[in-house]
């Protein structure tokens, strides 16, 4: 029979093991969420990119339009 002394070790043990596990978890989610993040930041900065250079080949063109 294990004593209520030895009993309260390994539930803190238990629990500590349980945290650190859970921790660990929690930090491979949180780290590809942010990688995703970033991934999807980029991904809108070269859109806007893109955007932009296609509204100033705009802005160019009705400008040759109006001149003329």
């Amino acid at each position: 029979m294990i004593s209520p002394k030895k009993e309260i070790i390994i539930c803190k043990v238990r629990n500590q093991w349980r945290l650190s596990v859970k921790n660990k978890l929690d930090s491979l989610f949180f780290a590809r969420l942010f990688v995703s993040e970033q991934k999807q930041i980029a991904s809108m900065t070269r859109h806007k990119k893109t955007c932009l250079r296609e509204f100033e080949i705009l802005v160019a063109s009705s400008q040759q339009v109006a001149q003329k």
